[in-house]
């Protein structure tokens, strides 16, 4: 049995290929299809983590709706821009924008929630509690990103 000698020449050739095929799907589209799915996907995926946090506050604000209300969305336009081009031109960067903006604005509630009560930042384990809480906000604004994103 024979074994493949790679030379460095044969590398950079393989490297040159690899390169060549990413171009070429981002040329053709197929990446902006991928990236639509994602960022359907992590709609939903994010929505369901914040359902889960915001159900153990008992949906105490209002606006604690509002990212459960938008994952759905995000997942609807995301799926839909990776079967339809027009949709993922039109509706998935409008879209994106708002779960984006509404991302930002989760962030602020949380940061003034904690900044409210007894000992605001000043210890390890307040900010730790902040920051996981926050997280599902930017993993949801991140998703939204990934819509924004698909302009080719």
């Amino acid at each position: 049995m024979r074994t493949r000698r790679t030379t460095p020449a044969l590398l950079a050739t393989e490297g040159e290929r690899l390169v060549e095929h990413a171009f070429h799907e981002i040329e053709h589209g197929r990446f902006e299809r991928s990236l639509s799915l994602f960022t359907g996907v992590g709609a939903a995926v994010t929505a369901a983590e914040i359902y889960f946090e915001h159900d153990s506050a008992s949906f105490g604000n209002a606006w604690m709706w509002a990212p459960v209300a938008l994952g759905p969305v995000g997942t609807a336009v995301g799926i839909a821009g990776f079967f339809n081009r027009r949709a993922a031109k039109t509706a998935l960067p409008f879209a994106s924008a708002v779960i984006a903006a509404n991302g930002l604005q989760g962030f602020y509630l949380h940061a003034r929630g904690i900044h409210q009560k007894p000992g605001a930042f000043p210890t390890f384990a307040t900010t730790w509690r902040w920051a996981r809480r926050s997280s599902p906000r930017y993993w949801l604004a991140s998703s939204a990103e990934w819509g924004c994103w698909h302009r080719s």
